[in-house]
């Protein structure tokens, strides 16, 4: 029994949810309002995330997000990329707090914002990264799918976490 099964869409995914163009476009303003607050993007941050006409369509909204209030856990900084170093250096061995896991089951990518906003405060090189994994969790095979880097204990791990993300 297929209990639910994510729609695959062609172009914007949130025009599953909308009934016509006038409402997609109110659904991706509020999209873009609500990720910029929440994710604190700076106008730099934003015209890196975006190209073409997006990039000159999220300067012109840029004041919105701004009047309405960001959100921020550090000054300056972008909460996504900050999430992600804090993550990264907070990892721990599962099998050093007692657990009794498979390393068939550990498995970890390369943070998305990692590879977006390069150069940024609280960035982690690739390099880094790799040194940080093999620190916590000892050695890692390093594996890429399209523009992501996963590193799994073995290929058992990876395919578990291409199965559960990726494919």
């Amino acid at each position: 029994m297929i209990v639910s099964l994510d729609q695959k869409i062609e172009g914007v995914r949130e025009a599953r949810y909308v009934k016509n163009r006038t409402a997609l476009l109110f659904r991706l303003l509020k999209k873009y309002i609500d990720s910029t607050r929440a994710l604190n993007y700076s106008l730099k941050d934003l015209l890196t995330l975006y190209k073409g006409k997006y990039k000159l369509l999220s300067v012109l909204l840029y004041p919105i997000p701004l009047l309405l209030g960001k959100y921020s856990y550090e000054k300056g900084v972008n909460n996504w990329v900050l999430y992600s170093y804090k993550a990264t250096y907070s990892l721990t061995n599962p099998k050093d707090l007692g657990l009794q896991i498979s390393d068939d089951y550990i498995s970890i990518g390369y943070p998305i914002p990692f590879m977006i906003f390069k150069n940024r405060k609280y960035f982690i090189s690739l390099d880094e990264f790799e040194k940080i994994l093999k620190e916590r969790l000892g050695e890692m095979k390093k594996f890429s799918y399209r523009d992501y880097i996963i590193y799994a204990k073995n290929e058992t791990a990876f395919k578990h976490t291409f199965e559960a993300y990726y494919a």
